[in-house]
């Protein structure tokens, strides 16, 4: 993202050292209760949203953990490296596409799921 524009969305981990923003909104936003999202977090489900990927920018220092979805492709998760807080994820079925965790969001009201 460049310019002075504010992004429409935004968002960090708990520590705040990875931070991400995006100027346009989210294209899927849901609730998801697959047995991969369940386990990767510990919750019953997942508040996620789907952005293209080009739109979005991550920073901060980010670790990854790949495993195979219950598609049998791969899901690409990135975490906080201090605070191990789960930000995002790439899924190998949506390339182009980056999920972000909606509890990372400065503004949870922007959340609004509209599948689950």
């Amino acid at each position: 993202m460049s310019g002075t524009m504010s992004p429409a969305f935004a968002g960090a981990c708990l520590c705040g050292d990875v931070q991400w923003a995006s100027s346009d909104g989210p294209r899927l936003q849901f609730n998801c209760y697959c047995i991969d999202c369940r386990k990767s977090t510990g919750a019953a489900f997942v508040p996620i949203m789907f952005f293209k990927a080009e739109h979005v920018e991550i920073t901060g220092q980010l670790t990854r953990f790949t495993s195979p979805g219950g598609s049998g492709h791969a899901i690409h998760r990135a975490f906080c490296s201090r605070c191990g807080s789960q930000v995002a994820a790439e899924i190998a079925l949506m390339p182009g596409w980056i999920s972000i965790r909606a509890g990372t969001l400065a503004d949870i009201n922007l959340f609004a799921p509209k599948a689950s």
